[in-house]
């Protein structure tokens, strides 16, 4: 095992200074409070945005909560190639936690909520405590797998408002039950070694409308199947997910 395979902790780019970086408060407090770390231990930091590296801790105070390390060599990350945006119609209360934290497990980019004709309407009390929630939820994700990169889950949006980010990705796949007819499949659309920009649409419990899907080929997407049995909102993304990467060579 490498003596850099260590603990692993995220850090603020504002918060380097002459190759010195201060942990937030709250990845502090699990290296010097949960893990007991000090002086001299080796860690691994990265920035979530695909900066690897490794560090030596160098100021270790528990009573204050601080900790600084100075940062080393460069690591080489582990993220996908193919960059896959998960738009995902907003689904009942409780599972677009899950939907995030296996998405983010499995190598997702980012996550965009969407509204959608069929989504079940619920009163949301807090919706910017929510989306910290969330953030969190990839946040951790992230740091169990060892990603170098957070993905970003973002606020929800009406399906129409996304046109212009829709129609910007290099692929735009629309997984949709009556899909089947035409017979394409994910590995028709996505070529072996796929680098560029992926989206994937997933509609909500009750699918997308015609309607819908329509509009998401007008952006320029193309209507795909993802086999013979009809998956859950929650299992669709991540089946799809697993299908683009493992077509680009990521899985």
């Amino acid at each position: 095992m490498s003596e850099w395979n260590a603990h692993r902790f995220y850090f603020e780019k504002d918060e380097v200074h002459d190759g010195l970086v201060r942990l937030p408060e709250e990845e502090a407090h699990h290296a010097l409070k949960v893990l007991r770390l000090g002086a001299g231990a080796r860690v691994i930091l990265t920035d979530g945005a695909r900066g690897v590296y490794e560090a030596v801790v160098e100021q270790a105070d528990r009573g204050a909560q601080t900790l600084v390390a100075r940062l080393g060599q460069r690591l080489p990350d582990c993220e996908a190639k193919a960059r896959v945006t998960l738009f995902q119609g907003v689904p009942k209360a409780g599972k677009m936690e899950l939907i995030v934290q296996k998405c983010t497990e499995l190598g997702v980019d980012a996550i965009q909520p969407v509204r959608m004709t069929r989504c079940v309407p619920e009163p949301e009390r807090n919706p910017e405590k929510n989306l910290t929630r969330l953030n969190r939820v990839a946040r951790e994700a992230a740091k169990q797998c060892c990603r170098g990169a957070i993905p970003e889950v973002r606020a929800a949006r009406p399906l129409r408002a996304l046109e212009a980010a829709l129609s910007a990705f290099d692929v735009l796949l629309v997984p949709w039950e009556d899909a089947d007819t035409h017979g394409r499949r994910i590995a028709d659309v996505i070529a072996p070694g796929f680098v560029g920009t992926a989206a994937v649409v997933i509609g909500p419990e009750g699918g997308m409308t015609a309607e819908e899907v329509e509009f998401l080929k007008e952006c320029g997407g193309v209507t795909v199947t993802l086999g013979p049995r009809i998956l859950r909102t929650e299992t669709a993304g991540m089946a799809a997910l697993t299908a683009v990467l493992t077509c680009s060579g990521d899985v």
